[in-house]
Formats: C-alpha cells, structure tokens, sequence
C-alpha cells in the first residue's frame, strides 16, 4: 500500500523545535509557530510524543460515593446545545489549570466520521474531547473552557471540510499551539489519532513508545456502535480504527501492522462489520485474538462493549441518546476521568439491553449526558421502553 511516511521530515524538524511550555523570559521574543498539518503516520507519531512530553498533568481517576441510603445518585451534563454540552462535560472531569501545559482535542459538532476517534486520542494525552461548530464562530463558551484548563496545544480531528480554517485560527489566537490530524479520509485520520494512545517513557524520550494490546475497530459509515467504543477506548487506553464494512481500508489495515496488537475488538455484527474485515484481520495478523461485540442493535452493542471492559460494580455509567452523536462524543473522554463506560437510550425510555446491563453494573451513579430533549428523565430514572 502506498506509504506516506516521507512527507514527515519538514514538519517533524519543525514540531520538535518548538520550546515545550511557558518557560522562563528569554531576550528576544519566541515567534508563534503557524497551525501545522499532520499527514502521515510518522508524523503523528512525532506530534503524539511532543504532546505527552507535554502533557504532564493527567486528570486522576474520581471516586464515585453512593449517596445516604446507597441507592444510585442520578445526575445530568448539559448545556444549552452541544458545544456547551461538551463544555459541561470538561468542567466535571477537570479542575481549573488542572491541565496547564497540556492538550485538549477539537472535532465538529456536525459531522461525525472525523470526530469518532477523537475521544479515545484525546484520553490518551490527557485531555478532553471538545466539540466546535464546523466554519463560523467558536463559542465563547468554549474559548472560556479552554482558557480555564489552562492547556497550550490543541488538536483539530479532520480536514478544513470538517473544521474550517477560520476556527482554526481563531483556536490559535487563544494557545501557543494549534495541530490538525488530517487524512485523505475519515479512516486514515482514525488511524493516525490512533498514536495518541501509545505510550511514551518520559524518563526515556530515545525509548521506542509501547503500542496498545487492544484496539478497537468500528465501522466508519455510522456512528452508533462508535460511539461506545470510544467511550471504552477511552477506559482502556486502546485506540478506536474505522473500516468500510465490506473491506479493510488499506490505511487501517498499516495502522493495526503498525500497532500489532494482542486483541482487536470489532463493534457491532457482520452487518456493520462484515466478516471479511475480520478474516483480512486475521491473514494481516495471524496471532491476534479477534473479539466481535455485536448485539443485535446498537443498544445490545453498547451493553456488550461495556461488560467486556469487565469493570467492578459501584461506579458510574454514563447514558446518552443513540439516535444522536454529539453529546455521546463529547463523553467519551470523561469516561476515562471516572471510568464509567457508556450505555445507550433512546430519547424516552431505556431499552431492555441498556436495563440489563445497568443493572449488572450495579452504578453509584448514573450521568445523563445531554438535555431532557436528548435524555428524558424518564430515561434518567430507568423508565423501560
């Protein structure tokens, strides 16, 4: 497959030469780097390590407390649409400066292909997954969230198609550094976020990163069963790949060679996955163990993909419409704040999949994400369908 690895060189040279951090007053002013481009596996590999080098100030897990009678404690993120939603979302998982120096990732509120892998990359650095409208103007809202974090790279998931370059630039007027991840297509900028979730030794910087063991593979022509993969991938520090459903895209297929994993966890059934992406898999890598969650809708997906992560009783679980992307993306990264995974409902009631598996999970807590236009609180208080 073609290989666009020397494309790397030019914007690497440029990436590592910028100072990390504040730092202390030097005599000549430090010129604002321009909004760079990653185009290449190698590239993002290079921008994955610079922002752990920088990223140095992860968020701790959150306990979760059962209130006075033990029964789970129900709660609810939410703005007034889905950038204020997303915003919310950050404000609970992160405490003001918490992320000083560090990164946060941007995708549409729009459109979802390049948004998907957005949250499990964005764990994997240590910040949160915030939405932004494609072109036009970035909510204040938004801007103050960043500004309170205090991070100093941002970046975007996707093309100019996805995030124009007008929000770009407004981005950069509020950080230091501003990065895009940016295939020719929705699976290869899935496959280069998947970097972000490598581990770098920070006492080691020469040291070859360790990649996952588990990766996560979902179908990049719908969103539903995505969206709790995302949110386990986050959990799991594991990466979230997309695949055409009939054929493993030659981009993707480099990243899991690349990545060579002990697991691959397909979401979703031989209909949103087919079963020549899984036998692809196989002849690619013949030792990796392949794990179908499928349901038999998006509901069953998403309690399969939850109970896998085999997490104790007593958390948290957080619901979010599966008829809908926006708010769901936006939670994913708070997943792993509070590691709670993610379980689907529909705007009214809880499907009996989505019961089953809360009630498994025995949760403390129990979040809606999104208004009661997207979450009813009859869905909140488990309202069966």
């Amino acid at each position: 497959m073609a290989n666009r690895l020397p494309k790397a060189a030019a914007l690497i040279a440029a990436v590592i030469a910028v100072p990390l951090g504040a730092g202390a007053a030097t005599a000549s002013p430090v010129t604002k780097p321009a909004p760079q481009t990653v185009q290449s596996a190698s590239q993002a590999k290079a921008l994955a390590k610079l922002l752990h080098q920088r990223s140095d100030h992860r968020a701790t897990a959150k306990k979760v407390a059962p209130n006075a009678a033990g029964e789970p404690t129900t709660g609810r993120l939410a703005g007034a649409d889905r950038y204020a939603t997303s915003v919310a979302v950050s404000k609970t998982s992160y405490d003001d400066k918490q992320l000083a120096g560090g990164t946060l990732v941007v995708a549409s509120g729009m459109q979802f292909p390049d948004a998907l892998a957005g949250g499990p990359a964005a764990a994997g650095i240590g910040g949160p997954l915030l939405l932004v409208p494609p072109n036009g103007t970035v909510p204040a809202g938004t801007i103050a969230e960043i500004k309170r974090l205090g991070v100093e790279s941002i970046v975007i998931m996707g093309g100019t198609g996805a995030v124009s370059s007008g929000i770009e630039d407004q981005l950069a007027k509020v950080v230091p550094f501003v990065d895009r991840l940016y295939g020719d297509n929705r699976y290869e900028t899935a496959a280069f976020a998947s970097y972000f979730t490598w581990q770098f030794d920070e006492a080691n910087p020469d040291a070859e990163p360790t990649p996952p063991s588990v990766v996560y593979l979902s179908s990049g022509k719908t969103f539903a069963d995505a969206l709790a993969g995302g949110a386990a991938g986050s959990i799991a520090g594991a990466p979230l790949m997309l695949t055409d459903p009939a054929s493993l895209p030659d981009v993707t297929q480099f990243a899991l060679e690349d990545t060579n994993p002990t697991e691959v966890r397909i979401l979703g059934g031989t209909g949103a996955v087919s079963g020549a992406v899984a036998s692809k898999i196989r002849m690619v890598l013949p030792n990796v163990k392949i794990t179908r969650l499928g349901g038999a809708n998006r509901y069953g997906t998403a309690a399969l993909t939850a109970h896998n992560l085999g997490l104790p009783t007593g958390g948290a679980v957080m619901l979010a419409n599966g008829s809908t992307f926006p708010d769901a993306l936006s939670a994913s990264t708070s997943s792993a704040v509070i590691g709670a995974p993610l379980l689907l409902v529909q705007q009214k009631c809880v499907p009996a999949e989505t019961f089953k598996a809360v009630n498994e999970l025995e949760p403390r807590l129990i979040r809606a994400i999104g208004g009661t236009a997207i979450v009813s609180n009859d869905a909140l208080n488990g309202k069966p369908c």
